[in-house]
């Protein structure tokens, strides 16, 4: 039980990680497109 709630944890940290790349990368190209303009 707790090696599958560590695997678990360490899973839904890498997720929040990735959706945080994503979710800069995308804002980075906003804001690049924005001063563009």
């Amino acid at each position: 039980m707790k090696k599958l709630f560590k695997e678990t944890g360490w899973n839904l940290e890498f997720t929040a990680l990735l959706i945080i790349k994503i979710f800069n990368y995308k804002l980075q190209k906003l804001i690049k497109s924005i001063f563009e303009l």
